[in-house]
């Protein structure tokens, strides 16, 4: 948040509540409040913004239902499980092809080693690593 100070030492702060106002017909209220303020950082770490001083405030409130919220609730979740699930299939390919990189650097530094094509690294969707799958270049970039 402090990052983002502007000229005058201001930063963006996004405030966010949601209440509950039970037995009323939209018992979920949401408040969304956005400003600028200048920004403390106590020797903690906690992030304080000066709300007495806040400039450009922007408030928003709406009312749902209890079924509008849960439908809410529902996509909040199936969005958080979607991005883990590409994430993760892009965080598993990075640390494979990271894994491959360290075992072929550690394979050039030991010029002792002879190439056996049968202990090769070979990545889970079926190619060599840095060498567009080409064995051959693999075996190359080995030597």
């Amino acid at each position: 948040m402090i990052r983002e100070k502007d000229e005058d030492g201001f930063c963006p702060v996004y405030e966010i509540a949601i209440n509950w106002h039970v037995a009323e017909r939209y018992p979920v209220e949401i408040r969304v409040k956005r400003y600028k303020a200048p920004v403390l950082r106590k020797e903690t770490g906690a992030i304080n913004p000066q709300r007495s001083e806040a400039i450009d405030v922007e408030e928003n409130n709406f009312r749902l239902t209890a079924s509008q919220w849960a439908d809410c609730t529902h996509l909040m979740e199936a969005n958080t499980n979607r991005f883990e699930f590409v994430m993760a299939a892009r965080q598993f390919r990075e640390a494979e092809e990271a894994d491959a990189l360290i075992v072929l650097q550690q394979n050039k530094n030991n010029i002792h080693r002879k190439i056996n094509s049968s202990c090769l690294t070979v990545l889970p969707w079926g190619g060599y690593p840095y060498t567009g799958g080409n064995k051959n270049e693999y075996i190359n970039f080995l030597q």
